[in-house]
C-alpha cells in the first residue's frame, strides 16, 4: 500500500479508513485515484481473507453487486456496434422460448434501450446463491418467465431494477450465441486487461476479499443474482482498467473495444422526462453545473460495497472497494471525499442535485381524491393470481386483503414519484419451499384504474435443505368495478342451490355495502309443516350472537352507573362459588374459567327447561 506516502488530499481520508480497519468495521477498503493523467494513490488496507490472514492487495477480487450494469452495458453495446443488436428494437426479438409478460395494454414494445436505462417497467429484485449449485430460475426461459413481468408501460416512469439487466444478460447470450460469461470474458474483460473480473473465476482464486455481513463472513462463491444485474466481480486494479477505458483514458496494452459514440451514449443518453431517474446506458449521471458531469457505477451486495465515479470533464477516475456490506455505502462515501477532495466544492454541487431526487423519492404518503375509496383486482405471479382488494382511507390508512386472507393494514407508507409505497407481511403464489415474507408494494393511478407491482421479500428452502434469499415479483391490477347487486345476487343463488336442494341449508341472507342492500332474500322452507319458506323478515334463532347483545345490555347498565365491568360477580351473585375472584370483565371476554356448560352430561335435559339464577349457581 501507499502507506505513508499518500498525497496530502488524502491524508485524512486515509487515517479514515485505516481506523474503520482496526476497529473491525471493515475487514478491508481498496482504492484507486486517477488524475491529469496520472495514477494518484492505489492502496489496499486490510484482510482480504482474516480467518486465514490473507492481506488484501491490489488484485484482491471482491464481489461488486450493481456495479455489474455499466459492465453488462457495456458488453451489450459491443453487440451494438457489431450489427447484432438494435438498440430500438423489441427485447423479444433476442428471447428464446419464453418472452416478456406485459402486465398493462401497450402498443409500444419493450426495448433494449428501455432495459438499459431502467424505464421497461420490470420491478427490482434479487435472488442469492452459490456458484455451482444455481437455482433452476438462474437464468434461461425459467428466469424470463418467472422475472420478465412488467408491470408498468415502457418509458412511463424510471424503475430501478436488477431484473432488467437479467434480462440484458439473456440478449447477450441468444444474440451472441454464447454464455454470458464467455462473452463478457473474451469481448470484454481480456481485450481491458482486466485478467481479475468475471463471474466463476472468483471460484478457483485465492485472493478472495470474503464478503461480510454484520460481521459474519460469507462463503466466496456466495453470490447474488441475477447474473448481469449483480453478480459480478472483480479487482480494484481492474476496475481502474475500465474506468480508464470509459474515461476516454485507456492504457496502452488496452484494445477500444467501444467508439467514442458509444460510449457517449451510454454516459449522456438518460430520459430527463422521467422523474427521479439517472440511468443513462448502465451508468448513472448527474450533472454538476460548472463541475461537469459526474458518472456513477456502484453497488451495494450481499458482503460488499463498490464504487466508481467518473469526472471526465476533469479526467478523473475513482475505485473505491469494501468487503462489508455497509448501508449507506462505505465505498460511495469514500469516493466523494475523495472527489471533494480532488475537487473543493464537489459536495455542494451534488448535494443539490441529491436533494432535487430525493423530492421525488420517499416522501410522506397521504392520500389524493382519486385513489380514496375501494379497489378490487388481482396480484399476477409466475406462478398464479390471486384476488385483491385495496381500501384507501381519507385518514391515510390504506388496508387490503389477498385472496380469502384477513384484511391487513400497510405500514412504512411513502410516496416516490407518484407512487405510493407500502409493505406488509403475507405471500403469494410462488414457487414449492416458499415461506411467507415481507410484501412492498409499488402502486400509481392512472388510465381509470391502479396498476403496480409487489415485490416478495422472502426465502427458499429447496428439497436438500438449501436455504435461498429471494425477491420474487408480482403485478398489480385494480379497478373501482364492483359486482353489482343483480351479479351477487345471481352469484349467491347459484352457490346455494344445491345446498337448498339437499335440504342442506335452509334461512336467509342479508348483504348491504354502505347504504345499499345488494341481496336480500330467502331460500328454503321456514315450516315444512305449514309450507312457509324463508323470507328475509323470518326470526331465527340466533344462538351465540345472543353474546353480542347481553354484552351491550351491559355496557348500558355501566354508562348508567348501575356496574362496572371490574366489580366480582359476587356482589350479582353472592352464592357464586369464587364469586370474588370472577369479575363482569372475566365473563364477557370468555376468560372466568367457568366450562362451556355445552359439554356437561345432563345438558340436553336441562337445555329444555327455563333456568333461575339460583339453577345457574
Amino acid at each position: 500500500g501507499a502507506g505513508e506516502s499518500v498525497d496530502e488530499r488524502f491524508v485524512e481520508i486515509r487515517r479514515g479508513m485505516a481506523e474503520m480497519v482496526d476497529s473491525g468495521e471493515l475487514p478491508s477498503i481498496a482504492v484507486s485515484v486517477f488524475s491529469d493523467g496520472e495514477m494518484l494513490w492505489e492502496e489496499a488496507i486490510g484482510w482480504a481473507d482474516r480467518e486465514r490472514e490473507v492481506p488484501a492487495t491490489l488484485g484482491s477480487i471482491y464481489g461488486l453487486g450493481s456495479l455489474s450494469k455499466s459492465i453488462t452495458a457495456t458488453g451489450l453495446m459491443v453487440l451494438v456496434e457489431q450489427g447484432l443488436v438494435d438498440l430500438e428494437a423489441p427485447v423479444d426479438g433476442y428471447l428464446g422460448d419464453q418472452k416478456l409478460t406485459p402486465c398493462f395494454q401497450s402498443e409500444e414494445a419493450i426495448t433494449v434501450r428501455h432495459l438499459l436505462n431502467c424505464s421497461a417497467g420490470i420491478p427490482h429484485g434479487w435472488f442469492s446463491y452459490v456458484l455451482g449449485d444455481e437455482p433452476a430460475f438462474a437464468d434461461g426461459n425459467e428466469y424470463v418467465r418467472r422475472f420478465g413481468l412488467a408491470a408498468f408501460p415502457p418509458g412511463e416512469r424510471f424503475l430501478y431494477s436488477n431484473h432488467a439487466y437479467g434480462i440484458a444478460r439473456e440478449i447477450i447470450a441468444g444474440a451472441s450465441g454464447r454464455s454470458y460469461e464467455d462473452f463478457m470474458r473474451t469481448e470484454v474483460f481480456e481485450p481491458l486487461g482486466m485478467t481479475s473480473s468475471g463471474l466463476g473465476i472468483v471460484v478457483a482464486a485465492d485472493d478472495v476479499a470474503r464478503g461480510h455481513l454484520g460481521g459474519e463472513v460469507l462463503p466466496k462463491d456466495l453470490v447474488t443474482g441475477p447474473v448481469g444485474g449483480a453478480t459480478l466481480f472483480s479487482s480494484v486494479s481492474d476496475l481502474m482498467r475500465y474506468a480508464r477505458f470509459h474515461l476516454g483514458r485507456p492504457l496502452s496494452d488496452q484494445t477500444r473495444i467501444l467508439s467514442r459514440e458509444s460510449l457517449k451514449a451510454m454516459h449522456s443518453d438518460r430520459d430527463e422526462t422521467l422523474p427521479g431517474s439517472l440511468m443513462a446506458l448502465g451508468w448513472g449521471v448527474i450533472e454538476l453545473g460548472e463541475k461537469g458531469r459526474l458518472l456513477v457505477s456502484n453497488g451495494e451486495v450481499t458482503g460488499a460495497n463498490s464504487t466508481v465515479l467518473l469526472l471526465p470533464e476533469s479526467g478523473v477516475a475513482i475505485v473505491v472497494l469494501a468487503n462489508e456490506a455497509h448501508s449507506p455505502s462505505i465505498s460511495d462515501a469514500t469516493a466523494f471525499a475523495i472527489a471533494e477532495a480532488l475537487s473543493p466544492g464537489f459536495m455542494d454541487s451534488i448535494g443539490a442535485v441529491i436533494e432535487e431526487i430525493e423530492a421525488h423519492r420517499g416522501g410522506t404518503y397521504g392520500p389524493t381524491p382519486e385513489v380514496l375509496g375501494e379497489w378490487t383486482g388481482e396480484i399476477t405471479t409466475a406462478d398464479g393470481s390471486v384476488p385483491l382488494r385495496l381500501r384507501f382511507q381519507e385518514d391515510g390508512d390504506i388496508h387490503l386483503r389477498i385472496g380469502d386472507g384477513f384484511w391487513t393494514l400497510l405500514d412504512r407508507k411513502a410516496i416516490s414519484a407518484g407512487v405510493s409505497e407500502g409493505s406488509c407481511t403475507g405471500s403469494l403464489p410462488g414457487p414449492e419451499g416458499v415461506e411467507r415474507g415481507r410484501l412492498s408494494f409499488y402502486l400509481a393511478p392512472g388510465d381509470g384504474g391502479i396498476g403496480g407491482h409487489v415485490t416478495w421479500i422472502t426465502r427458499r428452502v429447496d428439497s436438500e435443505g438449501d436455504d435461498w434469499s429471494l425477491v420474487l415479483p408480482g403485478c398489480v391490477s385494480l379497478s373501482r368495478e364492483q359486482t353489482g347487486g343483480d351479479e351477487l345476487q345471481g352469484a349467491a343463488d347459484a352457490f346455494l342451490k344445491p345446498y337448498v336442494d339437499s335440504r342442506n341449508f335452509s334461512g336467509s341472507i342479508l348483504i348491504a355495502s354502505g347504504d345499499e342492500i345488494l341481496v336480500d332474500s330467502g331460500y328454503g322452507p321456514a315450516s315444512i309443516e305449514h309450507s312457509v319458506v324463508n323470507e328475509p323478515k323470518t326470526r331465527f334463532r340466533i344462538g351465540s350472537i345472543s353474546k353480542t347483545f347481553t354484552a351491550a345490555a351491559i355496557l348500558l347498565l355501566q354508562e348508567g352507573g348501575s356496574l362496572r365491568l371490574g366489580d366480582p360477580i359476587s356482589l350479582y351473585l353472592p352464592a357464586f362459588p369464587n364469586g370474588d375472584a370472577i369479575t363482569i370483565r372475566h365473563l364477557l371476554g370468555h376468560t372466568s374459567g367457568l366450562p362451556r356448560y355445552v359439554f356437561q352430561p345432563d345438558y340436553v335435559e336441562r337445555s329444555k327447561r327455563p333456568h333461575t339464577a339460583s339453577d345457574l349457581v
